[in-house]
């Protein structure tokens, strides 16, 4: 099954809450079910670089 969408990654055609490792530690994780994505920048110019994705919702939260 092709997706296109983070959140079609569900059970049984394709894992679920698809999750990337940047040198041990979340990177990106997903819960599909509730079509949510979290991703953990490494420093402010990464989270800069996020920030500028033409599309992409971003909500920031508190440490």
């Amino acid at each position: 099954m092709i997706t296109k969408s983070l959140y079609q990654w569900e059970m049984p055609n394709s894992p679920e809450d698809l999750s990337f490792f940047k040198q041990g530690k979340a990177w990106l994780a997903t819960s599909s079910h509730e079509k949510q994505c979290f991703i953990y920048p490494e420093n402010d110019t990464e989270a800069s670089r996020i920030k500028d994705i033409e599309g992409l919702r971003i909500q920031e939260l508190e440490d």
